[in-house]
């Protein structure tokens, strides 16, 4: 509950389709705020901004066609109790610290390790989402490999993703790929320099 809102969520699993229903009400008139916003999936990791106007709604969820693991991430409006902007899509599930917020600004980097179809390729995802304007910040970035706690760090301006078998940086500005990928059949480990201008891998 924050400013005089208080939100509501409510799970049901009908005939295996994982529904949360998510309701704001402002606490002094008493009233509901908006209308009663539906998303499919389990909540999984999300996040609300500090003034408690936004709240990042990333879910669990299955595949509608094919059944295999997605994760998809949303924003609601807390203050018009609507959702905000598309909905963004990746492949697989959650691990490790897989929701981060970004210093100094509004926006989180979610990551997941997933399979392609039907190429059956293990890949690991991630997406740039700005909270405040309720979209995706540029475009997913797909690299070969397991993403379970692949970034390196997230200050300086960009995200160092090492997935053991691929190396890339992220631009937190844009949300897109700064340079090529690094493949290697192995990458073991990654140091970055304190001003976090070179990376030296191994």
């Amino acid at each position: 509950a924050d400013a005089g809102r208080i939100l509501i969520a409510s799970f049901t699993d009908s005939m295996n389709i994982p529904i949360t229903q998510y309701r704001v009400y402002d606490t002094v008139a008493g009233t509901q705020i908006g209308t009663t916003q539906t998303v499919r999936g389990r909540e999984w990791g999300s996040q609300r901004l500090a003034d408690g106007s936004r709240y990042l709604i990333v879910m669990s969820d299955s595949d509608p066609e094919f059944g295999f693991t997605i994760t998809t991430a949303s924003v609601l409006d807390t203050t018009t109790g609507t959702l905000m902007g598309a909905k963004t899509t990746l492949l697989g599930s959650q691990d490790g610290m897989s929701v981060r917020r970004l210093p100094g600004t509004d926006r989180f980097l979610i990551t997941t390790t997933g399979m392609t179809y039907p190429s059956n390729r293990i890949v690991a995802q991630a997406a740039i989402i700005d909270a405040t304007a309720g979209t995706q910040v540029g475009t997913t970035l797909t690299l070969n490999g397991n993403g379970s706690n692949s970034i390196l760090r997230t200050d300086r301006g960009y995200a160092v993703f090492n997935t053991g078998k691929e190396l890339a940086v992220y631009d937190i500005a844009s949300g897109l790929q700064a340079g090529t990928t690094v493949a290697r059949d192995m990458i073991w480990n990654v140091l970055t320099s304190p001003d976090g201008t070179r990376a030296v891998f191994f």
